[in-house]
């Protein structure tokens, strides 16, 4: 069927591949099964899809991955350096697995391939499984079907079993070994406590001999790499107790077969339960598949239909976020720096890095931020951007973090402190254009500027009245700043030319000659909450002072107070300042900054004439952007060539 150029539609059905092609400008998908619903992806990108139950052969797949952008893929396909050396523009391989043993991730390292996997969407279902073929196991489940299946259901006895007593006398020892187990009072080991281990149940960390040697049941759940090989072996195997059952959900590759057979075989260990075999399929002549004692299923971990959906969700969601990933790699030996938004320009850390960059102009999201962060050496980041302890813990080549901004609450210092990062800000570039807007949100507030021209705009402008839109000026007024680093100073400078009476200043360190200087008067927090008409945030956010303005210190101001923030919005409780300016506690309002931000249309602070509230626009003009960007920029470069870090904008 043809349709228009915005419609996608079948173009050929050639060598059993199925191509879907919306339009000429968007990228190319290669999905290497055909039992996936592609319909979302169509719906944003050219599809090229095999057409055929099984495997995509490796020569098709060499063929078709040269014009992708993008690879769906599967635990089955085997994306190794032949595959990759074929692709002239992939950008990101999205596996449908929690494993990705079967790509060569060292080869897309060196080519600026994203990988990404589905790790917590199956986390439970493979956990269910790891269980019930345990149980299974350790109960004799198949051994029990068959008995019902094949006509050797008999009476109910103490010890039944599928064995003719009257030509084979056993002991009540063997009378027992032949019963299943439980779990009941055992030991359970298990090698792998990541999420599918689930450290949460408290178990107690052992070393693997110990583990080996103590346990009834031996569960491997560990992702797998190279060292991990055979991990369970001959040594291995007869360091485990003669009634140990080994459980494998993870990956076939950590058992030796061979081993293993002659184990089961000889008695040396009791039972096996395998989800997962080396190779898969295993072959119908495998020998422990002659074994009563050894439970093997086809790779069902994950296999409910809500799992195996929700994995393909998680990948049509990750890929147009992995797509929106700008690379450089044209340097053999530099550093490699992420860069968190699309709107930086920052041409002298392209001309020495191998660079990373989020081409949006919104926030990178935080899956995408965890899977890059372990690459780079350098993080370019801005205040939206929380770069936490989770995080850090990731980045374990991270050496500078150069954030494009005067706060740095957003980021684990603590966190950066242990680990050797630098972090740096950008301070007095943008000291006089935030007390600018400190300025200017004032006077909007006092003066009611937002309901002025909206009285303007909706025919609300009558004739001239004495008192019609009144607000309070600053003039032989008392202001109360909260804060007197670079910007509160500034503030107070400013204000000297509109003749308030007074300036009074609260912080807890500060510098005496250039407040004597500016004019102004120390106060302690109390005096200045009673006797401003006007209280400025400029302060720093820290632990001790979040949620200052409260309930309890909002009581102490005037009712005509004016409370202003362009510092963060931690520190107010905004409900406790709807609450003091609903009921006329204080007059009015200004915010620059909120809690969260941007603030949800369904505050009821939007909601209130007496409350103004700016975009986070503090440092907003074009110039100072510019400049907070270059300094960002020399404060990464210096960081990562140990050159001379501005002492102002090093924070650790």
């Amino acid at each position: 069927m043809v349709g228009s150029r915005r419609d996608y539609f079948l173009l050929t059905r050639n060598m059993k591949i199925l191509r879907l092609l919306r339009k000429s400008d968007a990228l190319n998908i290669l999905v290497t099964a055909c039992d996936l619903d592609v319909t979302q992806l169509n719906k944003k990108y050219n599809v090229i899809q095999w057409g055929e139950p099984g495997v995509m052969p490796k020569e098709i797949l060499i063929k078709e991955i040269t014009n992708a952008q993008a690879l769906v893929c599967l635990l089955r396909d085997k994306i190794d350096s032949d595959v990759l050396k074929a692709c002239t523009d992939l950008r990101v391989i999205s596996t449908l697995s929690v494993g990705y043993d079967h790509i060569n991730l060292e080869e897309c390292k060196k080519r600026g391939i994203i990988v990404t996997n589905t790790p917590d969407v199956l986390t439970e279902v493979t956990a269910e499984t790891t269980v019930a073929l345990l149980l299974a196991t350790a109960r004799r489940f198949p051994e029990a079907i068959n008995e019902a299946k094949t006509g050797k259901w008999g009476t109910w006895s103490l010890y039944y079993i599928n064995i003719d007593v009257a030509t084979h006398v056993l002991s009540i020892f063997e009378f027992a070994i032949r019963c299943g187990v439980g779990l009941h009072h055992s030991t359970v080991g298990i090698i792998g406590m990541g999420r599918i281990g689930a450290a949460r149940v408290g178990a107690e960390y052992v070393a693997l001999e110990k583990l080996l040697n103590q346990s009834d049941f031996v569960i491997l759940t560990c992702a797998y790499s190279p060292e991990l090989k055979e991990l369970i072996n001959k040594d291995t195997l007869s360091k485990m107790k003669k009634n140990a059952i080994l459980i494998n959900t993870s990956r076939g590759a950590l058992i030796n077969h061979g081993d293993l057979y002659v184990a089961l075989h000889t008695g040396q260990i009791r039972a096996a339960g395998l989800d997962v075999t080396n190779p898969e399929p295993l072959p119908m002549n495998n020998p422990l598949f002659s074994l009563q004692n050894c439970v093997i299923l086809p790779h069902i971990g994950s296999a409910t239909e809500f799992a195996r959906t929700e994995m393909f969700n998680l990948v049509q969601d990750t890929l147009p976020k992995m797509q929106n990933i700008i690379r450089s790699t044209k340097f053999s030996n530099a550093a490699s720096v992420l860069i968190t938004a699309g709107d930086i320009t920052v041409p002298r850390i392209y001309d020495r890095f191998n660079v990373c960059q989020y081409k949006e102009v919104k926030s990178m999201p935080k899956n995408v931020l965890m899977e890059e962060i372990p690459k780079h050496e350098g993080l370019y980041c801005l205040l939206r951007d929380k770069i936490d302890k989770e995080l850090i813990s990731a980045a374990k080549k991270l050496r500078v973090i150069s954030s494009m901004s005067v706060g740095f609450d957003h980021i684990d210092v603590e966190e950066c402190k242990k680990r050797n990062i630098v972090v740096t800000v950008t301070p007095n570039v943008l000291t006089e254009t935030t007390a600018e807007t400190t300025i200017g949100l004032l006077i909007a507030t006092a003066r009611r500027f937002p309901e002025a021209i909206r009285e303007v705009k909706t025919g609300g402008w009558g004739t001239w009245s004495p008192y019609y839109m009144c607000g309070v000026g600053l003039r032989d007024s008392t202001i109360g700043i909260i804060g007197m680093g670079r910007i509160g100073a500034s503030v107070a400078e400013k204000l000297k030319s509109f003749h308030p009476n007074r300036i009074l200043f609260y912080d807890i360190s500060y510098d005496q000659k250039k407040t004597e200087k500016l004019g102004i008067d120390y106060a302690c927090i109390d005096d200045l909450y009673s006797k401003s008409d006007f209280i400025i945030l400029n302060c720093v956010a820290t632990e001790n002072n979040k949620g200052m303005i409260n309930k309890n210190s909002l009581s102490k101001m005037k009712r005509n107070a004016v409370l202003i923030n362009t510092s963060r919005g931690t520190l107010i409780n905004q409900k406790d300042l709807y609450e003091a300016l609903t009921k006329g506690q204080i007059r009015a309002a200004g915010l620059d900054v909120t809690t969260p931000e941007p603030l949800p249309l369904d505050d009821p602070l939007l909601k209130l004439d007496n409350c103004v509230i700016l975009p986070h626009v503090g440092s907003a003009t074009e110039a100072t952007r510019k400049d907070m960007m270059r300094l960002a920029e020399t404060c990464l470069i210096e960081g990562l060539t140990d050159g001379k870090i501005p002492d102002d904008a090093r924070i650790v």
